[in-house]
């Protein structure tokens, strides 16, 4: 297996790109529809095409997107994977995978509730989802998942949008008012990574933390390749969600302000 990675133009792959990547050898074309790095929301209707035209398949990782805009018809991907415990405000642990063809996918973990039928010498599996989904079934998460699933629906995906992204240009602005602070994601994106020069991420997030409650994540995000490109050690990262408010975004900007001048009275 040869992987290629499909390298980033300020903070966006486009469909360019990812034609010149592609090829009568690619097979599996797998792709964010949201960065979890940057917050940009990628052409991933377009990559579909892109991919089924090379003959290949695609594989669309929702966890930064569902719930937070609305999402492309799952019957374009021969793949799309989702976690319940981010937008959609579910139970950790729960999450879901559409499927175009199951035939496309080898069983590789089996257990109770799978199978068919038994015999001494074999055994026939349960049409999807049932034969990947073996074992004890989560069932208070997914119950949890649904419930959740209502709220969003409720409260309304275009609304979510509209209330993060705006937030979202909030702390975009403030924080790239500050001397010495570095903005990675674009105007307003939901998911902003920031660095403040001369001070490690680890130590601005723990600084945030103390001073102001404020919690965010650094590091490496889980995208190291992504992410050491912009800084050796990582960034910051807020995360904007349908329950942020603007006294919460003006809090993070104020903390950050407050830290870079004590770096700077240091």
């Amino acid at each position: 297996v040869r992987v290629k990675i499909v390298h980033q133009r300020d903070g966006y792959i486009r469909g360019e790109d990812l034609q010149d990547a592609v090829g009568p050898a690619t097979r599996l074309v797998a792709v964010n529809h949201m960065t979890n790095v940057l917050g940009t929301v990628l052409p991933v209707e377009e990559f579909a095409d892109i991919a089924h035209d090379a003959g290949a398949a695609i594989l669309v990782d929702a966890a930064q997107s569902v719930g937070h805009l609305r999402m492309p018809r799952s019957d374009r991907f021969d793949y799309l994977a989702l976690p319940g415990h981010k937008g959609l405000l579910g139970p950790q642990g729960t999450g879901a995978v559409f499927i175009s063809d199951p035939d496309t996918l080898a069983v590789t973990c089996y257990g109770g509730g799978m199978v068919g039928d038994v015999t001494v010498d074999q055994f026939t599996l349960l049409p999807c989802p049932a034969r990947f989904e073996p074992g004890t079934p989560n069932i208070p998460g997914v119950i949890g998942l649904g419930a959740a699933i209502g709220l969003v629906e409720e409260l309304g995906v275009e609304e979510i949008h509209r209330h993060e992204v705006r937030i979202g240009h909030r702390i975009h602005a403030g924080l790239s008012d500050i001397p010495g602070v570095t903005v990675y994601s674009p105007p307003g994106s939901t998911v902003i990574s920031f660095n403040i020069d001369g001070m490690g991420p680890d130590v601005v997030a723990l600084l945030l933390d103390h001073k102001a409650g404020v919690c965010v994540r650094s590091g490496m995000h889980c995208a190291q390749p992504l992410t050491q490109s912009l800084h050796p050690r990582g960034t910051v990262r807020a995360s904007i969600g349908c329950y942020t408010t603007d006294e919460e975004a003006d809090t993070l900007v104020r903390t950050v302000r407050d830290i870079t001048g004590e770096k700077t009275a240091a």
